[in-house]
């Protein structure tokens, strides 16, 4: 009898420390899932696809770049940045554009998140 009662008393001693890693595990758990979304976030960003409008604006003579990406990294929605790079006598090549492009893109980024 006396044996039985040690099996217990080592059962409920053993549930307790589960139940305690488990509530560690959680909350452990809980923040790589944040940090996972906060870094495919910006693993998006990296990715995005300018858009190269050429032909654009008051008598056709302007070059617009164009490019969508989330909002935050909790989003789903997409939001359009437009804006000139250009004039279209400039004889660039379309990845030259995209580089200006992007560089716009994310010294306008590095504007919002610092003001």
């Amino acid at each position: 009898m006396n044996h039985i009662n040690l099996i217990k008393k080592n059962i409920n001693s053993i549930h307790k420390r589960r139940d305690s890693v488990f509530t560690k595990y959680s909350s452990i758990k809980k923040n790589l899932d944040e940090l996972d979304i906060q870094l495919n976030y910006y693993n998006k960003l990296l990715e995005v696809k300018p858009q190269i409008l050429f032909n654009q604006g008051r008598e056709k003579k302007y070059v617009y770049g164009q490019v969508y990406f989330y909002e935050s990294h909790t989003s789903n929605i997409k939001k359009s940045y437009r804006f000139i790079i250009g004039k279209m006598d400039e004889n660039k090549s379309r990845k030259e554009w995209e580089e200006i492009c992007l560089e716009r893109f994310y010294n306008k980024l590095a504007m919002i998140a610092n003001p």
